[in-house]
């Protein structure tokens, strides 16, 4: 909503149809596309490399060091369900 609006608010700026508006028009449709692009980046484009980084560890993980890759249960439960150290911790 914060991005529409600023889009939006910059739309009478970067059209330019007042007087005198011509100088500060490219301002306007410069912020307007710095604004999507980085909307994009951060709700799409980030996501998906965080994603692919994060599937790039586990199979790297799961190819150089097969033993620590014992599944275990998750969450909070998880850690209580799993069973103690030797060390009776």
């Amino acid at each position: 909503m914060t991005t529409l609006a600023m889009v939006f608010g910059m739309v009478p700026l970067a059209f330019g149809m007042a007087e005198g508006s011509e100088q500060r028009a490219p301002m306007g449709q410069a912020v307007i596309g710095g604004i999507i692009t980085s909307s994009l980046l951060t709700l799409v484009v980030v996501p998906v490399i965080y994603t692919y980084l994060d599937d790039f560890a586990a199979w790297a993980r799961r190819k150089w060091h097969p033993a620590d890759t014992v599944p275990r249960a998750g969450g909070a439960l998880g850690v209580l369900a799993q069973a103690p150290h030797e060390d009776g911790l």
